[in-house]
């Protein structure tokens, strides 16, 4: 039997309690960083109802797994739904009032995204997420850690494009 179809058998037999949510939502970046897009996705959507089924819906565990469906969307191409999923994670964090490295890191994914050669690449937009991230990173002391390494890099790439609207120092 296929790992999805077990987990989606174990949860309809037993329902959505908070340990097997958690599970069913690492799976899926396990899956994601095996590189096993189509799997991972199913494995977060399995994860995402059984989120809001089980009430949990509104927290920072269920924004950052809308990050992580968004960061595998666009690995797929999918970049309708990324964009949709990233911000919707964005959003659900800023609604919580909630700064966390997941927050940041949510704010660099997006960023990235549109750096991407395709009809919503933005520059500006880029670079004030980025900005945004190195920021919020540094006013929350969290300048040591993998999420401030990635906004402060991507910033310093993209500026190094040397384009005349990316002046700001942050």
């Amino acid at each position: 039997m296929e790992l999805y179809e077990e987990a989606k058998e174990k949860l309809e037999a037993h329902g959505e309690t908070e340990v097997k949510i958690y599970i069913l939502h690492d799976i899926s970046i396990c899956l994601a960083k095996m590189d096993k897009p189509a799997e991972s996705l199913k494995m977060a959507e399995l994860s995402k109802l059984a989120y809001i089924r089980g009430g949990k819906d509104n927290t920072a565990d269920y924004a950052n797994l809308l990050k992580s469906i968004g960061m595998t969307q666009i690995k797929q191409g999918e970049i309708e739904s990324g964009l949709e999923s990233y911000n919707a994670s964005i959003q659900l964090f800023e609604d919580l009032k909630i700064s966390s490295p997941w927050y940041f890191d949510a704010l660099v994914q997006l960023g990235n995204v549109y750096m991407l050669e395709n009809k919503h690449r933005d520059i500006a937009k880029t670079e004030e997420l980025l900005a945004r991230a190195v920021v919020g990173l540094k006013s929350t002391g969290v300048v040591d850690g993998k999420h401030f390494k990635a906004a402060t890099e991507e910033l310093a790439r993209l500026r190094s494009l040397s384009l005349p609207l990316l002046s700001k120092d942050y």
